[in-house]
């Protein structure tokens, strides 16, 4: 039987030794923009064992960080001791957006003149937090971290519009979007 153990490992320490150093150093955020722009975030972070050839079982530690600046996420595995198990980039699998993205997200659109005005005039309430994913050739593509935000009204019951903010750029691609048909990157 196995047990799940949370492994007393520093967070920061090891996302940032998942990067590579040039992810690591800060970028401005473009004029106007509600937050700095992270290099990097951790998005995910958990604990578990695994079983390896033989019976036993190994105890590591996954993290999913996205860099903004390569606009890809990569979950790391680490034993114990730090040391990196294993490194995949998650390409066309992007995870959902975390909490604190989404909270940027919006703040990014309060920061905009346009929606911001629009935001505070009607009392929009922000929901979502949905990843866009488009094909070739179009804002969200490939290499972008796009989270589509609604704006509902103050009673929630109605739908005032649905914006799409890129992390990666810290730009707001779709100020008014309509999701289409068959514009997904698979």
């Amino acid at each position: 039987m196995s047990t799940r153990r949370v492994l007393p490992w520093s967070l920061a320490g090891l996302a940032l030794a998942a990067l590579p150093a040039v992810a690591q150093a800060p970028r401005p955020a473009p004029a106007g923009a509600a937050t700095a722009a992270p290099a990097s975030r951790l998005l995910r972070a958990w604990s578990d064992t695994i079983k390896v050839p033989g019976g036993g079982e190994v105890a590591r530690r996954v993290e999913v960080v996205f860099d903004y600046a390569r606009g890809v996420a990569v979950e790391t595995a680490y034993d114990r001791s730090g040391r990196v198990l294993s490194r995949r980039s998650l390409d066309r699998e992007q995870p959902r957006p975390s909490a604190e993205e989404i909270a940027d997200a919006v703040a990014v659109l309060r920061a905009d003149p346009q929606i911001g005005r629009i935001m505070a005039r009607t009392g929009a309430v922000p929901e979502g937090g949905f990843l866009l994913q488009e094909r070739a050739g179009l804002a969200c593509a490939a290499r972008t971290r796009c989270i589509q935000v609604l704006l509902l009204s103050p009673d929630q019951r109605g739908l005032l519009r649905r914006s799409v903010v890129d992390l990666t750029k810290r730009t707001i691609p779709y100020r008014s979007y309509t999701p289409k048909e068959n514009e997904v990157d698979k």
